[in-house]
């Protein structure tokens, strides 16, 4: 599809330029179970100093398939407000590592002192054998105190393997197509 046919797609689809924000490009996924695979995992420290570590994860099947969904977890124990306040965010650590710990435990994948060393040493750990693996993801909502609403995500073994799984019966090399070394332009 060309920039034009989607811009025409999202022009069609209700987009007004002038008013609507950009970064709202598709809503959340509603509460529910979800079959994904985890399809990578990445550690952020931006210029401001706050660190994160992020698990891509992308929908297998039903209504939302193919849908990527970003899961964020901070890595601050504090911080340091505009106004200079400090905040306590020991909370979101612990639930950042329960996730990365639950990530690791759910693929039998042991979990090394040296994988707590730092969000680079944490994301390295994923990149071992999680990445790649299927789970259920477990998305609710709940109110906060402004009353917005915010989503909260949890993994679970995943409810089976019935999705998308890669075909692996060709493994004889006589049912490889033949090739031709000279067709090769490098």
């Amino acid at each position: 599809m060309s920039f034009l046919d989607k811009a025409k797609e999202i022009k069609a689809a209700g987009f007004d330029a002038k008013e609507d924000s950009v970064n709202k490009t598709q809503e959340d996924l509603p509460e529910g179970n979800y079959q994904v695979i985890l399809e990578g995992s990445t550690y952020n420290m931006a210029p401001s100093g706050w660190e994160q570590i992020g698990f891509s994860f992308r929908v297998l099947d039903g209504e939302f398939a193919d849908r990527i969904v970003s899961v964020r977890h901070g890595l601050q124990e504090t911080w340091v407000k505009k106004d200079g306040t400090t905040m306590n965010l020991g909370w979101q650590v612990d639930i950042t590592l329960k996730f990365f710990m639950k990530a690791m435990a759910l693929v039998d994948e042991p979990i090394n002192e040296e994988d707590f060393a730092d969000g680079i040493a944490m994301e390295q750990a994923l990149l071992r054998k999680s990445v790649g693996s299927m789970y259920t993801l477990v998305v609710s909502k709940y109110t906060k105190k402004d009353k917005t609403q915010n989503t909260n995500y949890d993994i679970e073994l995943p409810e089976s393997n019935t999705a998308a799984e890669p075909d692996f019966t060709r493994t004889k090399t006589e049912d490889l197509p033949d090739f031709d070394p000279k067709s090769n332009p490098f």
